[in-house]
């Protein structure tokens, strides 16, 4: 859940979640793994998810204690509403440090977030930690080729207004004049196939790319479903204040 009062761009913040969850809590439960290798990631969600499946006391068990530790955390280092940026079921992003994120489960400062950028409506966001690595959080049918302009949002200069004015229209042009064909490519499924959205509201459906008629892409589309509304807030919180 994003906050819905705070700035849309902003700097400095901090990201934490809990090492772990399910396993870790669990673990101190003595919950029995039998011979899963708990440093195996996918090991041991596999078991954890077998053994939720008609069992909802287990399920509600570790949603209702994952929330809690949150809850927990924010009360117990007195974090302010509008000082939390981001929360999601095991973790957050806050505008300062915990003092205490160790008292029985850890509360783990993954990143510190240089940039964060959430869209107009509030429903999702792009922000680049302390290493400039970017993520993505909201976007439906995100795929990775988008990555190629969303990087471009890390060198925005928000100081300079003709200077941002053009990095703003840079990333529209990347978006609308894409030589490439598969940056339209939309990920479809496991087997390799793509989606592209066509002008006359259709989508076309392959695996080869040859098949598809450049001209007929929906560009504009694209532009408005992934980019426009972190543009949008740019320009209200920067260019028309």
């Amino acid at each position: 859940m994003i906050n819905q009062h705070c700035h849309l761009i902003l700097r400095d913040l901090y990201y934490y979640d809990i090492v772990s969850a399910f396993p870790t809590i669990l673990n101190n439960q003595n919950f029995d793994f039998g011979n899963v290798d708990l440093n195996n990631k996918m090991e041991r969600n596999l078991f954890i998810g077998k053994k939720q499946i008609g069992n909802k006391n287990l399920s509600g068990f570790l949603n209702d204690s994952v929330n809690d530790l949150t809850d927990f955390y924010l009360q117990y280092n007195e974090i302010d509403d509008e000082d939390v940026i981001f929360r999601q079921k095991d973790g957050f992003i806050l505008t300062k440090l915990l003092t205490n994120n160790n008292a029985f489960i850890e509360m783990k400062l993954r990143h510190m977030l240089q940039l964060l950028i959430i869209d107009v409506d509030r429903e999702k966001m792009i922000y680049f930690d302390e290493d400039g690595n970017l993520s993505v959080k909201g976007v439906r049918h995100y795929y990775k080729q988008l990555d190629t302009i969303y990087k471009k949002f890390y060198d925005i200069n928000f100081y300079d207004k003709n200077i941002l004015c053009i990095q703003l229209q840079n990333i529209k042009d990347a978006c609308l004049n894409n030589k490439d064909i598969s940056f339209y490519g939309i990920d479809e499924d496991d087997d390799g196939r793509m989606l592209f959205m066509y002008k006359n509201g259709k989508t076309i459906c392959t695996k080869d790319i040859e098949f598809i008629e450049p001209e007929k892409i929906d560009r504009q589309k694209y532009f408005n479903v992934y980019f426009k509304p972190f543009l949008d807030s740019i320009f209200m919180e920067v260019v028309y204040e």
